[in-house]
């Protein structure tokens, strides 16, 4: 006869062994059902809501709640830990097996995790810690010229920036952010990976690229002292697995749902730990991983995102940073040379990235304990290039993501031959705000039914194709300077071809008959 303790070892033994069997699968619905857009308008802030109304976005699919039944049904296969409305999908903790799941009707894909692999993952770069003389924010704010927009009394002022995260240890405790606490100006916090409102521990990581973004103490003056932040944990230190990437994407859900202008991304994605599931080059194109698809619904809501290249150079760019919306960040030292840890593009799909550089290698930042110190990586470069783009967001808020991103880009010090290195380069805040003056100054006409003119492919590589209903005569290209670059005349057709390889990447206004007017990127 079984003893009472043999028969209760044998029982927690098969309780350990069910536990073990469960795993964590991101399973994505088939749909939501027809449009609410009552339901989607409940799903938002206020704020959020008259920011999409002044830059013209209406409310859409990824808005909108998801199927309530769906996650029922799916409930009764096992735990459902998050849910993402954007992505349309959950995490959900079951014992039941991919293949189980996947036979639900109402299932479009499960994510599960991958073959056990060996692959080295590297010493992550982190920051020196020693201390320094104040004033040593002074060389990157010189680099990207970002005393300029001080002076025209840009500070951040009612601007949010969400700072997704590995975790704030220290911020709310040391000097440098006291004036952010003391104005109320940290919006809301969110730990997406424990599912609580404890920020202020785990990595000082956070901490460190917040200082870049809005410390504000004497001596120390950083991009944007006067932002109000959002604070969120979506990052895992403790490993590297797929569910991170969703938590991100739960990140700038909730970003958006607060009304946040912009978000930095100083995080990024490639390999995994042991049975996760890798990303190869391939899918590296701007729509296949989770955060890239997580960053272009931002960025379509009217959020700036701002994210790091990588720290894998001179090997190539990681995730989320080939998002064709968003604006990647290289690292360059104080000399403005390349550093040598800074990832390299270009994307799968062969577009350039990064977008721009910034001081990332020997930049100082602020520690958990007030002491300021070098930090070296793209984490830190990310920042610096948010804290700038926040001003000229402010400067400009008419204008839409795209007009902000390629005014940063048009300022890059070789924005007329960018690379696989620099991106665009070193951007200039003062010319960015000069160029995006004249894109609002200068506004294009918004072609009526009965006037349609269509350009494409836009953005363009070697041939342009122009549409109109009416036979046209004359095209015109312009540079954001107002210098023509081309000229046609007598064309006298409703569609027409050129050729623009000869001129130099970047934005332009083309000109029809010298009435209507689009603007155009060349890639």
């Amino acid at each position: 006869m079984m003893s009472r303790n043999l028969f209760f070892l044998l029982l927690f033994c098969f309780s350990c062994a069910f536990s073990i069997a469960q795993t964590d699968y991101i399973v994505f619905f088939n749909d939501k059902g027809e449009f609410n857009s009552e339901d989607a308008k409940n799903s938002i802030s206020e704020r959020s809501l008259l920011k999409r109304k002044k830059k013209g976005l209406a409310l859409d699919y990824h808005d909108q709640r998801m199927n309530q039944y769906y996650i029922d049904d799916l409930s009764h296969y096992g735990e459902i830990k998050k849910k993402s409305r954007w992505l349309n999908a959950v995490v959900l903790t079951s014992d039941y097996s991919m293949k189980e799941i996947s036979k639900l009707n109402f299932i479009r894909r499960v994510l599960a995790p991958g073959e056990n692999k060996n692959h080295s993952r590297g010493k992550p770069l982190v920051p020196q810690q020693k201390n320094l003389e104040y004033g040593l924010a002074e060389p990157f704010i010189d680099q990207l010229n970002i005393g300029c927009m001080h002076d025209k009394g840009f500070l951040g002022e009612d601007i949010i920036i969400a700072v997704l995260d590995a975790g704030f240890r220290g911020m709310d405790t040391i000097p440098a952010f006291d004036s952010l606490y003391q104005d109320n100006r940290v919006i809301d916090v969110y730990d997406f990976v424990d599912n609580d409102q404890e920020v202020y521990e785990k990595s000082s990581h956070g901490t460190r690229v917040s200082s870049v973004i809005a410390a504000n103490q004497e001596g120390y003056i950083a991009a944007a002292p006067q932002a109000s932040l959002c604070l969120y944990i979506t990052e895992d230190v403790s490993q590297e697995v797929n569910e991170e990437e969703f938590d991100l994407v739960l990140g700038l859900e909730r970003a958006d749902s607060v009304g946040a202008d912009l978000v930095n991304i100083s995080l990024s994605y490639f390999q995994f730990d042991s049975l996760q599931t890798d990303y190869s080059f391939d899918d590296l194109d701007g729509q296949t991983t989770i955060s890239s698809i997580g960053v272009q619904i931002a960025a379509d809501k009217g959020i700036l995102v701002v994210t790091s290249a990588g720290n894998s150079g001179p090997s190539h760019i990681s995730t989320p940073c080939d998002g064709d919306s968003v604006l990647c960040v290289g690292a360059t030292n104080p000399q403005n040379e390349l550093a040598g840890f800074s990832s390299l593009g270009p994307t799968a799909d062969g577009r350039i990235k990064p977008d721009i550089a910034a001081m990332g290698s020997s930049i100082n930042c602020i520690a958990p304990d007030g002491s300021i110190g070098p930090c070296f990586g793209t984490s830190f470069s990310s920042p610096l290039a948010c804290g700038m783009s926040a001003l000229l967001v402010q400067a400009y808020p008419e204008l839409g993501v795209n007009d902000i991103l390629n005014g940063i880009r048009m300022s890059g010090h070789i924005s007329q031959m960018p690379n696989n290195f620099f991106g665009y380069g070193i951007p200039d805040a003062c010319l960015a705000d000069s160029l995006l003056d004249q894109i609002l100054n200068n506004p294009i006409p918004i072609e009526s039914n009965r006037s349609r003119l269509d350009i494409y492919p836009n953005p363009a590589i070697e041939d342009l194709t122009i549409e109109f209903e009416d036979a046209f005569d004359q095209v015109e290209i312009f540079s954001l300077t107002g210098k023509r670059v081309l000229f046609l005349n007598e064309v006298n057709q409703k569609r027409h071809s050129i050729q623009v390889s000869t001129l130099k990447r970047g934005m332009y206004i083309i000109r029809i008959d010298n009435r209507l007017q689009k603007k155009l990127i060349l890639h």
